[in-house]
């Protein structure tokens, strides 16, 4: 049974008689609303139009210009942008990873040489950018080029560009300060023009007045030392990071400008042009990579300069020239032997002789191999005080060598070494014998020479038998022994 309904209740929800007409009161009480409504809208409106006033003049007139998100939207203030694609680091070659770079290293040759470059660089060359209309010139910037100019390596570009001028300029704007800020830390100032021209050449073609605005690595902050692949030392650049970076450019004379760099990789891009001359200036450097790039010209013999290299990676260019004597330890002043451990000039255009003297006790990897040299492998190379005793890695194949091998042969790299890479000379005589049986060596490739015998040795040293070379290549005119590598395809 349902609840009686409430008497009160009913009489209040009880509708208004029907007709076209309500009562009196009623429309009263709404006329009144509307009213009400009318004046709440008008008084809507008029707050509404108020505010959007007040905003736009605050965008107007009351930004700080010294906030970083100012620059957006000022076509002299370029804004940071993030790179396309993260900067990759190249590893270290074969040896301890304390001596080699972080991330990947040169791919082997088609040599068999581990962990080098196996082929040469494409010859397309790239595409230039249209160049847009200059942008006028700052006095500001000009303020700059006038200090820059008694200190900078390249003058030319100095005075042809203003595209780095300007971004100093906006860059110390949007910091907070002004030129004056830059003016008073000269040091500051030189560093981060030589690395910013830097990054700019090494664009190529690409100066175009927004150029700077796609900066691939000024993507942390307006400090250089925040730049992807940049790292510093107590505000100092120390290591620049940029290979697979498609740089189409040049390697600017301004590198020489950061004088407390150790390393530096560029390697794996398509960089043209020579080597700079201020590339020399730095004292300091212990690890280049300019691999796999289109470099030409020869290697200036001011690289004695650079007596702390450890790594020096130039596979894969087109070098020319003659193989520098000063890559050899000093025969006096530093009064020690050269730290050089790596040194690769695989698949180059390098002719002539190879020095002797040069006194690389310290060598454990060196790659020569796909040039033009010729003559003789000098004896001091493998044999005397100065050898190269730790030698473990040789590659001195497709070049143009002739002559003989002497009978110590077999004690290059104190007897220790692990792969030797002849092949495709002209070297004549008999092969030295002599190996000790438990010697490293595991690969030996002496094919598509003119040798006469080779000796026995290497029969008892083979892999097959108990020994270590895993790997021998010879003419299967010389080959003594009746196993497997005598037979095609191991020999020839």
């Amino acid at each position: 049974m349902e609840p009686p309904e409430d008497p009160e209740v009913a009489t209040t929800l009880e509708p208004y008689p029907e007709g076209p007409e309500k009562p009196a009161v009623e429309q009263k009480k709404r006329g009144n609303l509307n009213k009400l409504f009318l004046f709440v809208l008008i008084v809507a409106v008029i707050l509404g139009a108020a505010v959007a006033a007040a905003i736009v003049f605050v965008k107007q007139f009351g930004k700080d210009d010294a906030e970083p998100s100012a620059i957006s939207n000022n076509n002299e203030r370029p804004p940071i942008i993030p790179p396309p694609a993260p900067v990759k680091e190249p590893t270290a070659s074969p040896v301890a990873a304390t001596e080699a770079p972080v991330t990947t290293a040169p791919v082997a040759p088609a040599t068999g040489v581990p962990e080098m470059e196996t082929s040469a660089p494409t010859t397309q060359v790239p595409v230039a950018a249209p160049v847009a209309p200059p942008v006028p010139v700052s006095n500001s910037a000009e303020t700059l080029r006038a200090t820059l100019a008694p200190v900078v390596l390249d003058p030319a570009y100095l005075t042809s560009s203003n595209t780095a001028l300007e971004w100093l300029v906006a860059a110390a704007e949007a910091e907070g300060g002004s030129v004056s800020n830059l003016l008073e830390d000269q040091e500051r100032l030189i560093q981060r023009y030589a690395l910013l021209s830097l990054d700019l050449v090494s664009q190529g073609s690409l100066t175009t007045s927004n150029r700077v605005e796609n900066l691939p690595r000024i993507a942390s902050g307006l400090d250089e030392c925040l730049w992807v692949g940049v790292t510093c030392t107590n505000g100092t650049v120390t290591q620049i990071r940029w290979s697979q970076q498609s740089l189409s450019g040049s390697i600017s004379e301004n590198i020489g400008l950061l004088t407390d760099l150790e390393h530096v990789d560029m390697g794996e891009n398509e960089l043209q042009g020579p080597l700079p001359q201020g590339l020399y200036n730095l004292a300091n450097l212990q690890y280049l990579y300019l691999h796999s790039n289109f470099l030409t010209g020869t290697i200036s013999e001011s690289i004695a300069n650079l007596f702390n290299l450890r790594n020096l990676y130039l596979s894969n260019n087109q070098l020319t020239g003659v193989f520098p004597t000063g890559l050899g330890s000093p025969s006096s002043g530093q009064g020690s032997v050269r730290p050089l451990r790596f040194l690769t000039l695989f698949n180059n255009k390098m002719s002539g002789t190879l020095p002797a003297g040069l006194n690389l006790r310290n060598l454990f990897y060196l790659d020569i191999g796909r040039n033009a040299f010729s003559g003789t492998i000098p004896i001091d190379w493998y044999e005397g005080r100065d050898t190269m005793n730790n030698l473990r890695h040789l590659y001195a194949d497709f070049n143009q060598f002739s002559g003989g091998l002497t009978y110590n042969f077999p004690t290059i790299g104190s007897g220790r070494i692990d792969q030797v890479s002849i092949n495709d000379n002209q070297l004549t005589g008999d092969f030295p014998g002599g190996w000790d049986p438990i010697n490293a060596l595991e690969i030996l490739h002496i094919e598509n020479n003119q040798f006469s015998s080779l000796s026995k040795d290497f029969c008892i040293m083979s892999v097959f038998v108990g020994g270590e070379v895993t790997d021998l290549r010879s003419d299967c005119s010389i080959c003594p022994c009746n196993d497997v590598w005598c037979s095609a395809p191991f020999c020839s």
